[in-house]
């Protein structure tokens, strides 16, 4: 009866051999699932939508495969020009077409108008915050923020600067320049597109 039992246990192999065993087993699954797939090149005709009149796509790597719409001139993106895939193979967006451009987008006319608003604002803030005509304005924000060692050519006397004579013309189209760029950032942030 014993010896009946011995023959039918699956032989003892060492602990060891088992771990490695299956440590390199385990090692080569992570590799073909986790390099083999990801690594496989695409063409755009195969990822991409299909073309779409009055512009093409493009087939782009960063942080993974993503398609960039470009317009013909006189045509923009219905929605946000760069798609991605999920995990799902599906679009995470909605597939944008070419459609023609209105004169003026509204993502300039938002940029122009804030930028507008911060060149026009500038000396209404910059008197609000106590930099003035005749100097800085007793108990105001610029009197609390005077150091007794203002240095020339510091954030505070360029403010006075401005406060008294007024900002230059370079000067406010440096804040047009920036508030527009940095609208223009803010609503494609808002909006959840990508950018290229």
């Amino acid at each position: 009866m014993r010896a009946h039992v011995r023959s039918c246990r699956r032989p003892r192999i060492a602990a060891r051999e088992v771990s490695m065993g299956s440590l390199v087993y385990f090692v080569c699954m992570i590799f073909l699932f986790t390099f083999v797939d990801s690594r496989r090149e695409y063409t755009k005709e195969e990822f991409c939508p299909v073309s779409v009149k009055h512009g093409d796509w493009t087939l782009d790597y960063k942080d993974g495969y993503r398609c960039i719409l470009s317009c013909d001139n006189g045509f923009e993106p219905s929605d946000c020009h760069v798609i991605r895939r999920d995990k799902h193979d599906q679009w995470e967006r909605t597939v944008p077409t070419c459609v023609e451009s209105s004169m003026i987008s509204g993502k300039t006319v938002a940029a122009v108008g804030v930028g507008a608003a911060a060149v026009v604002g500038a000396p209404y803030a910059l008197a609000a915050a106590g930099f003035g005509a005749a100097g800085v304005a007793a108990g105001s924000l610029a009197a609390w923020l005077q150091g007794s060692a203002t240095a020339a050519g510091s954030w505070f006397a360029l403010g006075q600067s401005a406060g008294a004579a007024g900002i230059a013309a370079t000067t406010q189209a440096g804040i047009f320049g920036s508030v527009t760029t940095v609208t223009r950032a803010a609503t494609s942030y808002f909006t959840g597109c990508e950018a290229e």
